[in-house]
């Protein structure tokens, strides 16, 4: 019987590399694991059916709703593993946490570096370096320039989010990280990340 591995991602309001990257990783994956996704849109916060903007505040921190779907999808499909993506801002980081109540394994792709940063250029220092090493979780620059959405408010808010998930031990329960460039593993060496 084949290993079984449930691929959770949160899409972007556009579609972009990594967006492509999830499926062709899920394409070749089908090759030797049976592979099913969980799939959320950062477009269900958006419009007329979106939740009131205090729910997506609080829902930064732990989306109920999202954390429900992947344990129902954990409970029917019964991966081996978690192929976690992009988690923010629908899914949360709190999916870790859920993963480690199940006792499921989780494997996070490492697209970008969202555990440190909201946005790469956050990290950006120079010539454009990556120095995690003197800029890790330090998050006053994306918010004076107002990184996330172009609003102060709402990038404090998810690099509180970052910041929580590290205080609740969320990302210590990943099994594995997937850097997706040499240069991308050589700038996470140089944080507490194993």
């Amino acid at each position: 019987m084949r290993g079984r591995v449930l691929q959770i991602f949160n899409r972007y309001l556009k579609l972009g590399g990594e967006e492509l990257s999830v499926d062709r990783i899920a394409e070749h994956l089908s090759n030797e694991w049976e592979v099913e996704s969980c799939l959320f849109h950062s477009n269900e916060w958006v419009g007329d059916d979106a939740p009131p903007v205090w729910k997506q505040a609080a829902w930064v921190f732990r989306n109920p709703q999202a954390c429900a779907r992947i344990v129902e999808a954990h409970q029917r499909f019964q991966p081996d593993l978690w192929l976690v993506h992009n988690v923010h801002p629908v899914i949360s980081a709190a999916v870790f946490s859920e993963a480690k109540k199940l006792g499921v394994p989780v494997v996070f792709i490492l697209h970008n570096y969202k555990p440190f940063a909201l946005v790469d250029g956050g990290l950006a220092v120079g010539d454009g370096d990556i120095d995690l090493s003197q800029r890790w979780r330090n998050f006053f620059r994306e918010i004076r320039t107002a990184a996330w959405q172009d609003s102060r408010l709402k990038t404090a808010w998810h690099c509180l989010a970052v910041e929580m998930a590290h205080a609740m031990g969320w990302y210590r329960s990943i099994a594995a990280w997937v850097a997706i460039s040499p240069a991308q593993l050589e700038a996470f060496r140089k944080t507490t990340i194993p």
